[in-house]
């Protein structure tokens, strides 16, 4: 089964890239630059299966998305991804009923071992394909 992914990044090379490899999965992307847009298109009726977002970002980070999403009723099981290198945020993520998921950028930090990230994420959308 095929996910509606909505994904807000930043940064266009990682949110081309990103959308790219989701689209190869066999998913429909619509990729955003910041949270606000996630909100505004969710409001305006967009339909999606998951919602994954970075969390530092202009205007609207990725946990202020996440708890304004679960501020609606209509959206309280709609499953949200926030990708960050700042892991001290996954609590929060998880409190808000979100999926945390570590972004290595830094390869001192983590590798920057890219191909594990998306095995991680194609898990994730597994998941959700399997609970759908």
């Amino acid at each position: 089964m095929a996910l509606r992914i909505l994904y807000a990044e930043d940064h266009k090379v990682l949110r081309d890239h990103l959308a790219e490899v989701m689209v190869g999965m066999g998913h429909t992307v619509e990729a955003v630059d910041d949270g606000k847009h996630v909100l505004d298109l969710l409001k305006s009726g967009h339909k999606c299966d998951v919602v994954v977002t970075d969390n530092q970002m202009p205007n609207i980070w990725g946990v202020e998305v996440l708890k304004q999403i679960r501020a609606q009723e209509e959206f309280k099981k709609l499953p949200v991804i926030v990708l960050s290198s700042m892991t001290t945020i996954a609590n929060d993520v998880r409190k808000l009923g979100g999926i945390f998921m570590p972004k290595g950028l830094d390869q001192n930090s983590r590798g920057g071992d890219t191909e594990n990230e998306l095995n991680v994420l194609r898990g994730y959308f597994d998941l959700i394909e399997f609970l759908a």
